[in-house]
């Protein structure tokens, strides 16, 4: 393979873009929809905007296709360009694969793989051992590629895996890989729930003598069986969630126990890998990780500080205002990620004020609606953007609970003074923002989302920040 085209000049678009200019590869950039000037410059010379001109260019040679994860292959441009490149399809995450020499964690899963790749991470910081995250939890594989071709590669590494990514990939096998849940998402995509499992099972052994730790709850293997798919290999280590001195939800247990048996695996498995050749520090730091109880990992992510937008709690309203804790979840963006969000509230059953919007996910045509419930104490919904209408359609509420809509966020929280009266009115303490929908409507990623919501909470109560 010595020339290459780029389909999607995002971050995993341009990251690969680097790797193969690094690699002498003749390569090319193309995105129907980012002008020139949102390209980094060195690579503009790559970026080609006519699709006519770009297929003249690739046409003249055998070449490889990279298309985005997010690309369908129904759509027009797609098929033109696989038409065109007669090399065959690489994703991303083979290309980075390809030039990765240190073992893989692996996780996916419908909600919680990005905060179980964090646990992860955590508890090997604890025992001063550095594992770089990638893949879906933002920085691609591709970028991590070439930070070990130039500098010191590191030990292992942490991969996050959507159901995007794993569908386009085919070097899946890894020697530790988690499988969080499997909940109904991305259905308008992968267009049956039989199929979007079927993509996420392919972390799984796919052979007798596959050699995969597969990490997975119970309720997993209870979706595998019912879509009648393959259980392959002896590995398979089924988590259950013991007793805990704090109060969680089902899903905190789950994650923490899946993070705890995968990093012990994990640990192990670096150990023998890296046999001989660790430091005193590392070899240290591993043994300890891969001696210790389950018990005793999964209490060490008590102190685990949560990832960004996803059950950020801002903190309190300044003393003598009426107390209300901001909870920032921009990060759901399917129903059942809002649902969790709504049970890690649910001991405590405050008066809540419950902000939902974004783009709903569509199920395929013939396919049961989906549902979220909302349970008595959230005693006010507003939903946000120009989706109000599909995403009430998916609300089980009582007709006690007060909805409304709004354009924006800040139609909602601002002016200050009347979201507040509003809030003392309804006697509300809790305002959670779980969406529920992608923030593509109205955002570029979620993170930018969450970060509206923060800046404009902190506008409600200035002297608190």
């Amino acid at each position: 393979m010595n020339q290459l085209l780029i389909y999607g000049a995002g971050t995993s678009g341009t990251a690969a873009a680097h790797l193969a200019c690094h690699l002498g590869m003749r390569t090319w950039l193309y995105d129907d929809h980012r002008p020139p000037h949102q390209v980094p410059a060195e690579l503009r010379d790559k970026f080609i905007v006519d699709l006519q001109h770009l297929k003249s260019l690739v046409g003249a040679h055998p070449t490889t296709l990279m298309p985005s994860p997010g690309t369908t292959e129904t759509s027009s441009t797609y098929r033109q360009l696989a038409q065109t490149c007669r090399a065959g399809l690489l994703s991303e995450i083979d290309f980075g694969l390809n030039h990765l020499q240190a073992p893989i964690l692996a996780i996916t899963g419908t909600n919680g793989k990005s905060t179980c790749c964090a646990m992860i991470q955590h508890l090997f910081k604890g025992a001063q051992v550095n594992l770089p995250l990638m893949g879906n939890f933002g920085i691609p594989v591709t970028q991590r590629a070439l930070e070990a071709a130039t500098t010191q590669p590191s030990l292992g590494y942490i991969l996050e895996l959507s159901s995007y990514q794993l569908a386009q990939s085919q070097q899946l096998t890894f020697p530790v890989a988690i499988i969080t849940n499997i909940n109904a998402d991305h259905l308008d995509r992968h267009l049956s729930m039989s199929a979007y499992v079927a993509t996420k099972w392919r972390l799984a052994p796919q052979a007798p003598e596959d050699t995969t730790h597969l990490i997975t709850p119970p309720h997993v293997l209870e979706q595998i069986h019912h879509h009648e798919l393959p259980v392959r290999g002896d590995q398979i280590i089924q988590t259950r969630a013991g007793p805990s001195a704090t109060v969680q939800t089902p899903m905190d247990l789950e994650l923490k126990q899946l993070a705890s048996w995968g990093c012990r695996c994990f640990a192990r498995h670096l150990r023998q890998y890296h046999k001989g050749r660790l430091s005193v520090e590392a070899n240290h730091g591993l043994k300890r990780l891969a001696d210790l109880a389950i018990a005793e990992l999964t209490q060490q992510l008590e102190d685990f500080p949560g990832l960004p937008h996803r059950l950020e709690r801002l903190g309190l309203t300044p003393q003598g205002e009426p107390a209300v804790t901001y909870i920032n979840d921009a990060k759901s963006t399917n129903l059942s990620a809002t649902a969790y969000a709504i049970a890690t509230l649910a001991p405590e059953q405050p008066s809540t004020l419950l902000i939902l919007g974004g783009l709903p996910k569509s199920a395929p045509v013939g396919s049961p609606a989906p549902e979220l419930v909302i349970p008595p104490w959230i005693r006010w919904m507003v939903i946000i953007g120009s989706h109000a209408q599909d995403i009430q359609a998916t609300l089980v509420h009582s007709a006690n609970t007060n909805l409304s809509t709004v354009p924006t966020l800040s139609h909602l929280l601002q002016p200050a003074e009347a979201f507040l009266r509003q809030l003392r009115e309804r006697n509300i303490s809790c305002v959670l923002f779980s969406p529920s929908g992608s923030s593509l409507d109205q955002y570029p990623h979620y993170e930018a989302r969450g970060g509206e919501f923060k800046r404009l909470v902190q506008a409600l109560h200035p002297r608190h920040h």
